[in-house]
C-alpha cells in the first residue's frame, strides 16, 4: 500500500522525484546517499525482473518462461532475437546480427515501417549502444531480497537498462565491462508500487494493456494483494476486476496520481481490458492497440474475442472499423422456427442456375462500401460461411 501520509518522507520523496530523469549528477548521488540510500554497483547476475512489471520487454511467451527460471537471461535474449529474425525475414529484412537490425532501421527510416517486435529489439539495441559509449548515467533502483549469504536483488524501476545491458555484454563485439551496473538499493520496506508506476507513466508511457495491468497491480495493492514468487499469469491481474475504490477512498488520489493523473472512469476502462482472453491480450500488448478499439471487442462473445483481435491486427483497422465489425457482429438474426430473410436470399443465390459475375459483384461493393478493408473482411467471413456450409452437407 502507499504511505500513509503522517509526515514527510525525504528520502523516498527523493526516489519519486529522479524517475523521470536520463542523467543522474554526481550531487544527486551524493544527497541519495545523504538520506541513507545505498548507492552501489551491483552484478547484474544478481539482480532479477519484477515478473509482475506491467510493461512487456521480452515477448509474453518468453517472458513466463523465463519468470518460471526455464531459461537463463542470456537464453531469453535468443529466443528473443530469433522471434524477431523469422519476423524480419519474413518482411524481406534479414539480419544476423542486432547491429545489422540498428543500420537497417536506420536506413529504412521513412520509407518501412518495422513491425512492433522489429522496432522494440532495435529500441532495445540502441539503448544498449547508448550505455557501451556514454555509460549507465540513470541506475537501476532495485529491491534488496537477499537470504542469508546469498545476495539477490529486484528491479523496482530501470528493467529495459538492464536488458540493454545483457545485450552490450553478449550481443555487441568488443564489451570490456566487468557484468556491474549502478543501482540505488533499497530495503524491501521501501519499495513501492506506486513509484513503479509513476515511472512507467512518466516516460515512454504504457500502451493499454500495460495500462491495465499497472491500474491492477495498484488496486491489488490498496486491497492487500501482493504478486506471487515467481511468474505472474493473467489471472493474478483479472482479480482486481473484482476490485474498485469505494472501500479504499483514502489511496484514490495516490492510484489516479500514479496512473498519470487519469479519471476513475478512464481507471475502469483500461481495468476492463483484463478480461479479454490470453492470446488477445497478448496480441493487443504486443501491436499497442488502443484502449477505445478494444473497448468494442469487449462487446463481443469471448469466444469471438481472440480472432476479433487477430483481424484487428491483421488488416490494421481502426476504431470506426471495428465499431462497424461490432455493429454486424450483432447483426446475427435469432434462431427459430422460420428462416431469417437473409438466409433464404442466401440459399437462393445458391440455387441460381446462373453464376453472377464476379466483376459486377465486385464493383457493385465497391460502389456501395468504399472501406475495401470492410470488403475483404466480410469475403473471408463469407469463405468461412462456405466452408461450414459444405461440411453440414457432407453431414
Amino acid at each position: 500500500m502507499p504511505p500513509k501520509h503522517n509526515g514527510p518522507n525525504r528520502t523516498l520523496d527523493i526516489l519519486s522525484s529522479i524517475g523521470d530523469q536520463a542523467f543522474l549528477g554526481a550531487e544527486v548521488m551524493q544527497n541519495l546517499r545523504d538520506h541513507g540510500l545505498r548507492v552501489d554497483r551491483i552484478a547484474i547476475a544478481l539482480i532479477r525482473p519484477d515478473a509482475a512489471q506491467p510493461r512487456r520487454v521480452l515477448p509474453e511467451t518468453i517472458h513466463q518462461v523465463f519468470h518460471n527460471q526455464e531459461i537463463t537471461p542470456i537464453q531469453a535474449l535468443k529466443q528473443y532475437i530469433e522471434k524477431v529474425r523469422i519476423v524480419a525475414r519474413e518482411k524481406g529484412r534479414p539480419f544476423e546480427t542486432l547491429l545489422d537490425l540498428l543500420m537497417a532501421g536506420e536506413e529504412n527510416e521513412g520509407s518501412t515501417q518495422l513491425t512492433p517486435l522489429e522496432q522494440d529489439l532495435r529500441d532495445l539495441t540502441n539503448l544498449a549502444v547508448t550505455l557501451r559509449q556514454d555509460g549507465q548515467v540513470n541506475p537501476l533502483t532495485i529491491v534488496d531480497h537477499s537470504q542469508g549469504a546469498v545476495p539477490s536483488y529486484i528491479i523496482e524501476t530501470g528493467e529495459r537498462r538492464y536488458w540493454a545491458n545483457y545485450i552490450d555484454m553478449e550481443f555487441i563485439p568488443g564489451y570490456q565491462g566487468d557484468g556491474m551496473i549502478p543501482c540505488i538499493i533499497l530495503q524491501p520496506h521501501q519499495a513501492s508500487v506506486f513509484r513503479q508506476a509513476k515511472e512507467n507513466t512518466s516516460r515512454a508511457g504504457l500502451n493499454a494493456i500495460g495500462m491495465a495491468r499497472q491500474a491492477a497491480l495498484l488496486l491489488l495493492a490498496v486491497h492487500g494483494i501482493h504478486p506471487p514468487d515467481g511468474c505472474v499469469t493473467p489471472d493474478f491481474y483479472r482479480q482486481a476486476l473484482d476490485l474498485d475504490l469505494r472501500s479504499k477512498r483514502e489511496y484514490s488520489t495516490d492510484v489516479l496520481s500514479a496512473m498519470g493523473g487519469i479519471s476513475r472512469q478512464r481507471l475502469s476502462q483500461y481495468k476492463l481490458l483484463l478480461g479479454l482472453p490470453d492470446e488477445a491480450l497478448e496480441l493487443a500488448d504486443r501491436y499497442s492497440l488502443e484502449e477505445r478499439v478494444l473497448r468494442y471487442v469487449l462487446q463481443l462473445p469471448v469466444e469471438m474475442q481472440s480472432e476479433a483481435v487477430r483481424q484487428i491486427v491483421q488488416h490494421d483497422l481502426d476504431v470506426n472499423q471495428v465499431r462497424r465489425m461490432l455493429d454486424e457482429a450483432q447483426e446475427v438474426a435469432p434462431k427459430g422456427s422460420v428462416p431469417a430473410r437473409n438466409s433464404l436470399q442466401f440459399a437462393r443465390l445458391i440455387q441460381a442456375k446462373e453464376v453472377p459475375s464476379v466483376e459486377e459483384i465486385a464493383q457493385i461493393l465497391l460502389d456501395q462500401e468504399e472501406d475495401v478493408v470492410i470488403l475483404r473482411r466480410k469475403v473471408e467471413l463469407l469463405r468461412e460461411v462456405l466452408v461450414e456450409l459444405e461440411r453440414h452437407l457432407e453431414g
